[in-house]
């Protein structure tokens, strides 16, 4: 019998879900419903039993009743994530790269020790997972365990991640988990300075997605049909992109959602000539750069504040007026679609201001600095 899979996506704004004849490699069908963000479960069921029809329509019962579940999800642009580290251009940057590849989105990044005023302001930002990481294998221990106790005597209520040095690990987490903190721990995500590991980090977060979205938010019942556990969508994309670009010379992948508008590329790490010196990380081949600021439903008014000097430019002033107008719109009903050619007109220029500023971003600046020899 022909396999079938479906495979059901709850974004921020939308839900998607695809049919499959895994062994003709066809769509058989497509459906669409505007998430619903007080109980994820109906609107994935709404996409499920369409598609569940048409496959009983055109393949029969028996394909319908076997076809496989796949469930991701990126629901309010995914999990919040802080990232706490040593040294900026170090290990909070080494933070930043695992949450990202894991799907989270960075809510705020922490450097050296934690303050009176910086757990403070941790507290209001209410993340999903904190990042804790610090120090080399070996290396420095005194800062990564003053932050582990920063946190152990917070109101914090997120979960923690340990990715630090290996050395006081067990250290850390007897603190954490002392003060009720929930505390997983990983492996260090920056273990030599020149090394970067973020393959434990990552599986972690997921750990934590799993409990988070599936059972925080109502899809506990959907976990039990899925044919596997359910994934972040951005680490769904990134696993995507890691596998095709093995047989690709390059690849770019963009995928632009209502809250938030994601970069991937894979690409041969950045080489440097003999006569320069290139300072910072190792650049992996899979990178991956989340815009939080930069959607087309919720957070569509800040994009067309993002684009307002070009849309001047290329509408004039009525029409940067007009696009505003109607990102205020998309912002406040993001069940929204453009009903006529001057709505679908602005609504695409929103997403050509998405492409353009994330692309950018992503692709970052190299800077010339000249040395003493």
């Amino acid at each position: 019998m022909t396999a079938f899979a479906i495979s059901i996506d709850i974004g921020s704004t939308w839900t998607k879900g695809i049919s499959v004849d895994l062994d003709g490699a066809q769509v058989v069908e497509r459906r669409a419903t505007a998430t619903t963000t007080d109980n994820l479960e109906r609107a994935f069921n709404q996409v499920y039993q369409g598609l569940v029809d048409t496959l009983r329509r055109k393949a029969g019962a028996d394909a319908a009743r076997g076809a496989e579940i796949f469930l991701s999800s990126s629901a309010k642009g995914g999990l919040g994530i802080i990232a706490i580290g040593l040294v900026p251009e170090l290990t909070v940057r080494a933070a930043k790269m695992a949450a990202a590849c894991a799907g989270g989105k960075i809510i705020g990044t922490y450097a050296y020790k934690l303050s009176d005023d910086d757990v403070k302001r941790i507290e209001a930002q209410g993340a999903d997972i904190i990042l804790l990481t610090g120090g080399t294998d070996g290396g420095d221990g005194v800062y990564i365990l003053h932050n582990a106790e920063k946190l152990a005597r917070s109101a914090i209520r997120s979960a923690v991640v340990y990715a630090g040095n290996r050395h006081v690990q067990t250290q850390a987490l007897e603190i954490l988990c002392a003060g009720g903190k929930e505390a997983l721990g990983a492996d260090n995500i920056l273990p030599e300075l020149d090394r970067i590991d973020i393959d434990s980090a990552r599986s972690r977060i997921a750990d934590l997605f799993i409990k988070n979205i599936i059972r925080g938010r109502g899809l506990q019942g959907v976990k039990e049909r899925c044919s596997a556990d359910p994934r972040p969508t951005p680490a769904a994309v990134y696993d995507f992109a890691q596998v095709w670009g093995e047989t690709e010379e390059g690849l770019l992948i963009l995928d632009m959602g209502g809250a938030t508008t994601d970069v991937y590329s894979v690409s041969d790490p950045f080489q440097t000539s003999q006569d320069r010196l290139y300072r910072g990380l190792p650049e992996g081949r899979v990178k991956r750069t989340v815009e939080g600021d930069l959607g087309l439903r919720w957070s569509a008014l800040h994009t067309a504040e993002t684009g307002k000097n070009w849309a001047e430019r290329i509408l004039g002033p009525e029409g940067a007026g007009e696009l505003l107008r109607w990102a205020r719109r998309a912002a406040e009903h993001p069940e929204i679609i453009p009903q006529n050619a001057e709505e679908q007109r602005l609504d695409d220029f929103l997403a050509q201001v998405c492409v353009g500023q994330s692309i950018r971003r992503h692709g970052g600046v190299a800077t010339l600095t000249y040395t003493a020899t």
